[in-house]
């Protein structure tokens, strides 16, 4: 069950429990719950009541949620409110989702050419909102040592495969601007010096899809991904802040004219 649906019902249960709430004081203080006299009663009466009850939850249930509150999300108790939910593959993400209801988008892979071409034509439409913005992390493909350190990750890759690869998603990018006459002040790529200790993506610094780097891969990621909300924890926001300034510091910013 989704968790939009697990509100839903949660709602029509706080619905129920106070309607039967009022009908069981009513028939207790003014007569038979079966009387004509009680239901007469109940309809002059009570759904007043029940509205005068439910608009300020209502109201206060659509505040939470225009703030980005995830009510069900708070409900449950089990998991820190940071944590919104687990992922098995990045494949399982539905990448659509975040891309259209985002501002800025900030990428660090190892390469992202596959996630690039399943994702065209999100990306596209991104691109041609207004104030949009792209950035993305990749290893510096020119660094021979760079290119070792990830290859010791990924051995059935060798260095001209990596090399490929991260250029191919530079091109890639680069492909979309000059077919779409996307500004260049829109995306920024810039090449880190060394191996990624991780993969992320985050969407207007308020959500962040987070793995860890396997030690050794094949060629297919393998990592879970986990989605977090950067509001709910303001020692992972202030971790993913200094991460990015440290990437910004150290990654040089490709020249995409």
């Amino acid at each position: 069950m989704t968790e939009k649906k697990q509100v839903k019902l949660l709602l029509i249960y706080i619905a129920l429990l106070i309607v039967f709430s009022l009908l069981g004081l009513h028939a207790h203080f003014e007569g038979e719950i079966f009387s004509i006299n009680t239901w007469k009663l109940l309809v002059k009466n009570l759904i007043p009541e029940l509205l005068g009850t439910l608009i300020p939850f209502l109201v206060i249930y659509y505040f939470l949620v225009r703030n980005g509150v995830d009510v069900s999300h708070a409900i449950n108790g089990k998991k820190p409110l940071w944590l919104i939910e687990g992922f098995e593959s990045y494949s399982d993400i539905s990448w659509a989702e975040s891309i259209s209801q985002s501002k800025e988008i900030t990428f660090c892979a190892f390469y992202i050419d596959s996630w690039i071409e399943n994702n065209t034509t999100h990306l596209i439409d991104f691109l041609n909102k207004k104030n949009t913005k792209l950035t993305i992390y990749l290893p510096d493909y020119r660094n021979e040592e760079t290119l070792r350190n990830i290859n010791k990750i990924i051995p059935t890759y060798t260095k001209e495969i990596l090399e490929h690869r991260i250029t191919e998603s530079i091109e890639k990018i680069k492909g979309i601007m000059s077919r779409e006459e996307i500004k260049q002040d829109k995306v920024e790529i810039s090449l880190y010096p060394h191996a990624f200790n991780y993969t992320f993506e985050s969407f207007d610094d308020k959500y962040l899809f987070l793995s860890i780097n396997e030690i050794r891969r094949a060629t297919t990621y393998q990592s879970p991904f986990f989605k977090i909300e950067l509001g709910n924890s303001e020692k992972i926001r202030k971790f993913y802040k200094g991460e990015l300034g440290n990437l910004k510091e150290l990654s040089s910013r490709l020249d995409l004219a």
